[in-house]
């Protein structure tokens, strides 16, 4: 299970955005735009409640975290991706030749 400081890790790379983990709730969104290998994808991501506990019990580093907070705030992040761009088709056309 991730921390939410590494989920948010994630989706600021995603989104090219710095995501600052304590003021994340539920109607928090976020949208990036990301393009490898001559593809472009569109990512809208949605954190959504009641997935998880908001806790610390069964997170083996949680000493590290501290007594105030817990590792995990219950919000799952949701990403919809689409591609919204592709690489240009090329064709090859062989024929045959004679002499």
């Amino acid at each position: 299970m991730l921390t939410d400081a590494v989920r948010d890790w994630l989706i600021g790379n995603i989104t090219n955005n710095f995501v600052q983990t304590p003021n994340v709730t539920n109607t928090t969104t976020f949208t990036g735009t990301t393009t490898w290998a001559n593809y472009t994808y569109e990512t809208n991501i949605t954190y959504v409640p009641g997935l998880l506990q908001n806790t610390n019990d069964a997170i083996n580093h949680n000493i590290t975290v501290g007594a105030t907070t817990n590792s995990v705030d219950g919000l799952v992040a949701v990403l919809e991706v689409k591609i919204t761009g592709t690489p240009h088709k090329s064709y090859v056309i062989f024929g045959l030749w004679s002499l």
